[in-house]
């Protein structure tokens, strides 16, 4: 081989090696490294992401594939450099029952060469106690007082001042020959549906045990003949699928001589 065709192969050998590297797809590491999890809802994994690459990064995209639902987009971010590193929380809603996730972690470089990992999740429900408030009350909508009450502030509420929105129940005086009776029936402005459940055990009330007795309950816009000891369960308008169920417990049912004094004291669990 003379001086020429010996200087012509080492140029090749150079470009060959240098093209190469170029088209070698980025290294990307997913701390922790296992690739299945189990864990529960509403519990998180900490994710540590580190990239690199002989070319610039262009961009970074996670999903989120459940079972027979098409994949979410959890993260889509663009990138300008040859290194790049964060830390991703991925926290899983609580589901009814166990699923499984895929995520997807997708690294693409500006030759448009990709890196994929995949992380198998299986997320099983938590059964999340929910919290107690007690004392709460509103009165009769023949008393001139708050007679609407709004469950995410837990407070009763004046209606001419309050959006509908948030009129979650409110007493319900349809018979106006008759005030000073209390009505004993809810309806709620806001559009709310009330299943009653008196064998429902409040006392061990969790997210999983509301939501299935509200699925499972005759839902109805308005409830009537409300006495002591009555349970019933709605669910907040605007939650998600698994969130939003409240547990009222009646306590006591005023109806006193005059209807200054008429009213609902409740507790409630959410």
């Amino acid at each position: 081989m003379n001086k020429m065709n010996r200087s012509i192969f080492v140029f090749v050998l150079i470009l060959f090696f240098a093209c190469k590297q170029e088209n070698d797809p980025a290294l990307l590491l997913i701390s922790p490294t296992y690739p299945t999890f189990n864990i529960s809802g509403n519990q998180g994994i900490a994710f540590k992401i580190n990239a690199s690459s002989n070319c610039a990064l262009k961009k970074l995209i996670i999903q989120s594939k459940k079972e027979f639902l098409p994949a979410e987009t959890l993260l889509d971010s663009t990138l300008n450099s040859t290194t790049f590193q964060m830390d991703f929380d991925f926290i899983p809603t609580n589901p009814a029952s166990n699923i499984e996730v895929k995520l997807t972690f997708i690294l693409t470089d500006e030759n448009s060469n990709q890196t994929t990992i995949e992380k198998q999740i299986q997320v099983s429900p938590n059964d999340e106690y929910l919290q107690e408030t007690s004392g709460n009350e509103f009165y009769s909508a023949a008393s001139h007082k708050q007679y609407t009450y709004d469950l995410n502030l837990l407070q009763a509420v004046f209606e001419p001042f309050t959006d509908s929105s948030t009129m979650h129940i409110q007493d319900y005086l349809t018979d106006t020959l008759h005030i000073a009776t209390l009505s004993r029936t809810w309806h709620s402005p806001a559009g709310l549906k009330f299943v009653r459940f008196n064998d429902f055990d409040y006392t061990n009330a969790t997210l999983q045990s509301a939501r299935a007795a509200y699925d499972a309950g005759t839902k109805k816009p308005i409830v009537d003949n409300i006495t002591s000891n009555d349970v019933l369960i709605t669910k907040l308008n605007g939650t998600t699928l698994d969130n939003g169920y409240v547990v009222i417990k009646m306590i006591y049912v005023i109806d006193a001589d005059s209807t200054f004094d008429d009213k609902y004291i409740f507790n409630v669990k959410k």
